[in-house]
């Protein structure tokens, strides 16, 4: 951008009742940004929708936050609980760990290092790596999926650490996410007559399930869920090449992502519950600048690589 036009945005930020911090402007009379994304960072043609045109939920005084599909999901339902900016990117980053930490991308970011001590990289990919509901046969084997999450989040709140708690929520929510992009559950509901405006999640199918009077036609609708073989062969109608909704042009995306941001406001309920009121307090306010610049650059480095191999897989 030219000094002229800085100097004329910085002007304007002085006099009119805009919402930013002068590098990511948005003029609410316009209800457009008033600068450029930067380069590569656009969502679609228009060079003036920053972070899709939502600068009450994606925002950064820097100007070049950018959220991928996970990202998305954990801000809009941080964002609507009262998380501050700050927060909602750390548990962004955790989230990102899952697939950067936990795939063979990580191969490839040395640089990546440097967010886990050396000792504690492969414990923590391993941990990861069984983390993307992949290689899940039937519903035996997704149930028990679904339980070794439910402990992880046990464990994430303890002690009341911000930033790590913060982490652990990113992972996990995450991992809530990738089983709705990576199973047959949208095909599998759509079939009994569901749709993206009431796709039901896995823990509203386990309330039907313990119902005696629902309990026949949920216990129907799971017996035939299962999960894509990774990586598996193009030519299976069971591998994750072929059954993942990581983007929205993918069969089924829209259902699944429906599914995906209700279970995210469901887990995000209950990772509250067990870190209890007043933890989430300071959750909800957390912030500390020279942590938030740390996870500002590891955000940019790991939604590089994450752009690179996949969407929200």
């Amino acid at each position: 951008m030219k000094p002229i036009v800085v100097l004329l945005l910085t002007l304007v930020c002085l006099v009119m009742p805009l919402v930013g911090e002068c590098l990511a402007t948005y003029h609410p009379a316009l209800g457009k940004w008033l600068n450029r994304d930067l380069p590569g960072q656009s969502d679609d043609p228009n060079l003036y929708s920053y972070v899709s045109s939502n600068p009450g939920l994606y925002c950064d005084p820097a100007g070049r936050y950018k959220l991928l599909y996970h990202g998305q999901m954990i801000a809009k339902t941080m964002h609507a609980r009262g998380y501050q900016a700050q927060a909602i990117q750390a548990t962004h980053r955790g989230s990102l760990f899952t697939d950067i930490m936990g795939n063979s991308v990580f191969e490839i970011a040395p640089a990546s290092q440097r967010f886990t001590p050396q000792d504690a990289l492969q414990k923590s990919r391993d941990v990861l790596r069984g983390m993307h509901f992949d290689n899940l046969k039937d519903y035996a084997a997704v149930s028990a999926a679904w339980k070794r999450l439910e402990e992880m989040a046990k464990k994430s709140c303890e002690p009341c650490d911000p930033l790590k708690i913060l982490t652990n929520w990113g992972s996990l929510l995450h991992a809530v996410q990738d089983f709705y992009a990576h199973s047959n559950w949208a095909e599998v509901m759509a079939g009994s007559g569901y749709g993206k405006d009431n796709m039901p999640t896995w823990d509203s199918m386990q309330a039907a399930l313990a119902d005696p009077e629902t309990r026949a036609a949920a216990q129907a609708l799971l017996d035939k869920v299962y999960t894509g073989s990774f990586p598996g062969s193009p030519d299976d109608p069971k591998s994750h090449s072929r059954m993942n909704k990581d983007d929205p042009t993918r069969p089924n995306y829209a259902e699944s992502r429906a599914a995906a941001d209700a279970a995210t406001a469901e887990w995000l309920n209950r990772l509250e519950k067990l870190a209890g009121e007043e933890c989430v307090k300071r959750l909800k306010a957390w912030d500390d600048p020279r942590a938030v610049a740390q996870i500002m650059r590891d955000v940019h480095e790991m939604e590089a690589l994450a752009e690179a191999a996949g969407q929200w897989k």
